[in-house]
């Protein structure tokens, strides 16, 4: 039977503890909205998407502590990430300016072209707000964020469009032949007979794609 999806793509969830970030992964895997406990370590979903030319990327989230004592193994499992939300609480200034530091570890550790959606969680709670939407919007232009985005994973509202978005980033850079896999390791794996530019016949590290 053939895969229901074309590409799998390794996606990672970044930010600090208490932001949201476990809550989104289950909505948009689940449907549903979960007040998760603090993650520990790194837990792993996924969910298929539509992009653009009738394909279909598997997306595999690795969802990451946002402690200090785990950013050691948060780190081991951003190599070769594809793609990324980083993720920051509009109720929590601090939050936004944490996510300089991890940026720069996607920037350092990640593939160089990765696609990277800035997303501020907790927009149901507008009336607590210490984030505007513009100061957001511009952090993510001045530091070369394409995409920036407020969701709820409490209503739903734009948790979709958040990895979609990443989604769509990713299938743009493999149909432009951005990612060449037959050379080097990525968080990336094509389904055999699929279609690109650069048709790709293997797989990622371990750590993406089992």
């Amino acid at each position: 039977m053939s895969a229901p999806w074309d590409y799998i793509a390794k996606v990672i969830c970044l930010g600090d503890s208490g932001t949201g970030k476990s809550s989104l992964t289950v909505r948009l895997c689940e449907g549903r909205f979960n007040k998760t406990d603090v993650t520990i370590g790194v837990e792993l979903d996924s969910r298929v998407v539509d992009v653009d030319d009738g394909k279909k990327i598997k997306l595999q989230i690795w969802d990451t502590a946002g402690q200090e004592q785990y950013r050691s193994v948060t780190n081991s499992y951003i190599r070769n990430a594809t793609g990324a939300l980083l993720v920051y609480d509009i109720t929590r200034k601090d939050t936004l300016s944490h996510v300089q530091r991890w940026l720069s570890d996607l920037r350092n550790l990640g593939e160089p072209h990765i696609s990277i959606v800035l997303v501020g969680n907790k927009c149901d709670l507008a009336d607590r707000r210490q984030v505007s939407t513009e100061e957001a919007a511009a952090w993510a232009k001045e530091n070369g964020i394409n995409f920036h985005v407020e969701t709820s994973a409490k209503t739903g509202e734009s948790v979709e469009r958040a990895f979609v978005e990443v989604a769509q980033e990713i299938y743009r850079n493999i149909r432009d032949g951005v990612y060449d896999p037959r050379g080097k390791n990525t968080g990336l794996k094509v389904k055999l007979g699929t279609d690109s530019r650069r048709t790709v016949h293997r797989q990622a590290d371990s750590q993406c794609c089992s």
